[in-house]
C-alpha cells in the first residue's frame, strides 16, 4: 500500500469509548506520518479528494492481514506504514518482519 499524499489528503479516524459512550478522534496524516488533530473530516470533492483510514476497521482485519499463512497478507512495507500510522505496535511489527 502506497499512500497517495501527492494526489489525496489522508485522514485517520480512531474510535474512542468512555463512560459516556463512543466518539472518534480525527487526524490529518502528513507525508512524514505526523498526525494533526482536526475537529472533523472534510467532505471529499473532485478537486480535493481524500482517503480515510479507520483504525477499528483495520483492527478487525489485522490478524488476517498479519497471518503469515495468508496468501493475502500485508507486505513488510505495508506493515511499516501501519506502524508509522499507529495501527500496529513495535512488537507486532518486529514479530511480523522477523518471523
Amino acid at each position: 500500500m502506497v499512500l497517495p499524499f501527492d494526489t489525496h489528503e489522508i485522514y485517520i479516524s480512531i474510535d474512542r469509548f468512555d463512560e459516556e459512550g463512543g466518539y472518534a478522534d480525527y487526524y490529518k496524516l502528513k507525508s512524514d506520518f505526523t498526525k494533526i488533530s482536526v475537529e472533523k473530516i472534510p467532505m471529499t470533492t473532485r478537486d480535493k479528494p481524500l482517503i480515510v483510514l479507520n483504525e477499528s476497521q483495520f483492527l478487525s482485519a489485522k490478524s488476517f492481514l498479519m497471518n503469515k499463512q495468508n496468501p493475502f497478507q500485508m507486505s513488510k512495507d505495508e506493515a511499516i506504514i501501519y506502524y508509522k500510522i499507529g495501527f500496529i505496535t513495535k512488537d507486532e511489527l518486529d514479530n511480523f518482519i522477523h518471523t
